[in-house]
């Protein structure tokens, strides 16, 4: 069993989230969608804004994730412009998360885009994807060990790690747990 601190990523996804809630049944941090691509056409999170402000006023610690989409050719500059438009500074009291899930991937781009984020965040950001993704991406780079992984479980036990990304050996500080956490503070 792991032991990881309590928290969730929201979305537009999950409508309106009342964050006291979410801190009062245990949420220690929240992960929340600013979008993804260069953020225009739809692809900047509706959400995002007031998720960000709602968390702050409850007190839960918050992060920002951005997932990384080269499905429409967009490369390392248009994510880094999507988020820059969406905020010229980070004031996240954790490290924001670089979300991999999406075929095509070039490593290279999306490794400029981390080195990107991290000089806009001023800390290093953590990956946040999951093994059935990486298996898709192998073979890893190595200097993926050198950033810290948030992975999906999907379970009651703790995150899945197999295939590559167990050879790779992660330093997993934290898991996405879905199968059985039903909330009352989600769509409110």
């Amino acid at each position: 069993m792991f032991d990881f601190p309590l928290g969730a990523d929201v979305s537009f996804y999950q409508r309106k989230v009342d964050m006291r809630g979410a801190m009062q049944d245990g949420v220690e941090f929240i992960g929340i969608r600013w979008g993804q691509r260069d953020g225009r056409g739809g692809y900047t999170d509706f959400r995002a804004r007031e998720n960000w402000e709602a968390a702050k006023e409850a007190g839960v610690l918050r992060l920002m994730y951005w997932v990384w989409d080269q499905r429409a050719g967009h490369t390392a500059s248009a994510h880094m412009g999507g988020i820059r438009r969406f905020s010229r500074t980070y004031d996240g009291e954790l490290p924001p998360w670089a979300d991999l899930e999406l075929l095509p991937l070039d490593w290279d781009e999306f490794h400029d885009w981390l080195i990107m984020l991290e000089s806009w965040a001023s800390v290093k950001p953590d990956i946040y994807t999951g093994s059935w993704a990486m298996e898709k991406y192998a073979p890893l780079p190595l200097w993926l060990k050198d950033y810290n992984f948030c992975l999906t479980g999907y379970n009651d036990i703790g995150p899945s790690v197999y295939g590559p990304l167990k050879d790779l050996n992660p330093n997993v500080v934290c898991w996405q747990q879905t199968s059985s956490w039903f909330v009352n503070w989600v769509n409110t």
